[in-house]
């Protein structure tokens, strides 16, 4: 039992935009891509892009994934977690 639940953590830790902001998968995507462009020395099969996107967002580059979360409706309040990051 334990082994499932430290499972499940190190995927909520390794996938924050799947699980903390709920983005939708084709805007995670669209996000990641905006970090491989902003972050320098990342591959796009990375493991950990989205730990490195919301470290993005957190570093002031949030303006660059305003457009993102304004073209998706399915994710009512990414914007209020933007802000909260």
């Amino acid at each position: 039992m334990q082994i499932v639940l430290l499972m499940g953590v190190v995927e909520v830790i390794c996938h924050p935009l799947d699980y903390t902001l709920r983005a939708p998968r084709s805007v995670a995507k669209e996000m990641m891509n905006v970090t491989f462009n902003n972050v320098n020395f990342l591959d796009e099969e990375s493991s950990s892009i989205q730990i490195y996107t919301v470290e993005d967002i957190q570093n002031g580059n949030e303006t660059d994934y305003y457009p993102l979360s304004e073209q998706s409706n399915a994710n009512k309040y990414g914007m209020l977690a933007f802000q909260a990051l």
